[in-house]
């Protein structure tokens, strides 16, 4: 709370978070922190807006897991959703185009996190329903 900075060079300090990162409890933690602070506001926002297909969700998720926030799709000059009567997948599409391009743009570490949207769209046209196992860059994560 007191966003004492000097813990960040502390070495006892840093060895205990990653003690703790180890422990059920600090798990669990996290995860119910994750789902509060992310996961929530992100289905929330996709549900308002009208989207219904699980890659839009782990697209949308993403986005709020990286930026913490929707903001993205308004740069991307998304202005019209489901909700509206906008094709769901035409939406997400042209968002996740978008996206892969401001990352790959920003250059450096954001660049190399571009295969994301990237691989987002490519479950668009394969496996929009996430029936089948998500492979990232070669490994299976779902």
């Amino acid at each position: 709370r007191a966003k004492d900075e000097s813990l960040e060079n502390d070495l006892a300090f840093r060895s205990l978070l990653k003690e703790a990162a180890n422990a059920k409890t600090m798990q669990d933690a996290q995860d119910e922190y994750f789902a509060s602070a992310d996961l929530d506001k992100a289905y929330k926002w996709a549900e308002e807006k009208g989207f219904k297909l699980p890659v839009s969700y782990l697209a949308i998720a993403d986005t709020f897991v990286h930026s913490g926030s929707a903001t993205h799709f308004s740069s991307a000059n998304i202005t019209s959703f489901p909700a509206e009567g906008a094709n769901e997948t035409d939406v997400l599409r042209a968002y996740l185009q978008w996206r892969e391009d401001w990352l790959k743009g920003k250059g450096g570490v954001l660049a190399s996190t571009a295969f994301r949207p990237y691989t987002w769209r490519q479950l668009i046209d394969s496996d929009p329903q996430l029936t089948g196992a998500v492979t990232i860059r070669g490994d299976e994560v779902a």
